[in-house]
């Protein structure tokens, strides 16, 4: 359902930062923009023939809204877009629009460069699209995090961007659908102060039959990845540019 622009943790560099999307005609959801994500983004013609574009910042570490200046400039400066930054329904709104709006002022982005839209119009956006909500997880002690739900008339998909909230995750698996898909984050690591879900957690909250339906990303480690592959999640693989995929059969020869 979803498409990825990188899989990696903020300092798995080769991966890249997470972030996922969904690109239907001419319009462009984009789930987070870390430090790596405009290059990797440009590199596959993300923004080829945008007409319409609609960005999701899960909070505010930089390997998620490292280049979110970047994705505005672009889209004004090359696209003539002026992209819609989407806000939450609950009570920290006013705190998330005032966050984006200082740390985008910092980079030199004006508020003419961008448009804020509650996620609850965000309904027909794309074909089957019924709503989005975000709700507040938790990760670090510092920001507000939030998951994204996307609701669409057969399925509900689960984006948890980064948690630890066991809380969350177990409302998730007791409404789990037979068409609904949950990504999240993970780590194979335990270590003090850790804020990602751990697979041991994974597997403790959702039960076998629920595997197949959980993509895992944001990867510490090809470690986390390979664990993850082994138990039987899904793992999240990142689009490539026609280049780097030619580059990828000239060196396996």
């Amino acid at each position: 359902m979803l498409k990825f622009i990188g899989t990696g943790s903020a300092f798995n560099t080769e991966l890249g930062n997470t972030s996922a999307y969904i690109k239907e005609d001419k319009t462009l959801l984009l789930i987070d923009a870390g430090a790596t994500a405009f290059a990797r983004a440009k590199e596959i013609g993300l923004f080829d023939e945008i007409e319409h574009v609609y960005v999701i910042i899960t909070h505010m570490h930089t390997d998620h809204v490292g280049s979110l200046g970047n994705v505005i400039e672009y889209c004004n400066i090359f696209k003539s877009v002026t992209p819609n930054l989407i806000l939450t329904n609950d009570e920290t709104a006013e705190t998330q629009e005032n966050n984006l709006r200082e740390y985008l002022a910092k980079v030199g982005i004006t508020e003419d460069d961008y448009e804020f839209t509650y996620a609850d119009m965000m309904e027909e956006v794309f074909k089957g699209l019924i709503k989005i909500e975000l709700k507040q997880v938790t990760h670090s002690k510092k920001l507000t995090s939030y998951a994204v739900e996307l609701y669409f008339e057969d399925k509900v998909v689960y984006y948890t961007g980064d948690q630890n909230d066991h809380a969350y995750l177990k409302k998730v698996a007791k409404k789990l659908k037979q068409n609904d898909i949950v990504y999240t984050d993970c780590t194979a690591r335990d270590y003090k102060g850790r804020i990602h879900v751990s697979l041991d957690e994974l597997e403790q909250i959702f039960d076998q039959k629920q595997k197949d339906q959980i993509t895992c990303m944001h990867f510490d480690s090809f470690a986390s990845y390979s664990e993850a592959k082994s138990r039987g999640f899904k793992v999240a693989s990142r689009e490539v540019s026609k280049e780097e995929l030619l580059k990828q059969i000239a060196n396996r020869r």
